[in-house]
């Protein structure tokens, strides 16, 4: 399954500090804790929201997708 973590409006990146609230993550995990993990490994608390492919709305992030793992 694919999951995608959205960012909110304070959220820089860790390393460049380019805001983050126009983009989203996508991870392919077997399910939401993998996910969910996954995404605390990389980006620790820092990011907003969790969505699954039937519910994330891609048009409220225009910058679309910053990195897939």
């Amino acid at each position: 399954m694919i999951v995608y973590f959205t960012f909110g409006q304070r959220h820089l990146h860790p390393e460049t500090e380019e805001p983050m609230k126009d983009y989203w993550v996508e991870i392919e995990a077997k399910d939401l804790d993998e996910a969910r993990e996954k995404m605390f490994s990389k980006y620790g608390r820092w990011w907003g929201l969790m969505y699954t492919e039937e519910t994330m709305e891609k048009h409220w992030y225009p910058k679309g997708c910053y990195e897939r793992f």
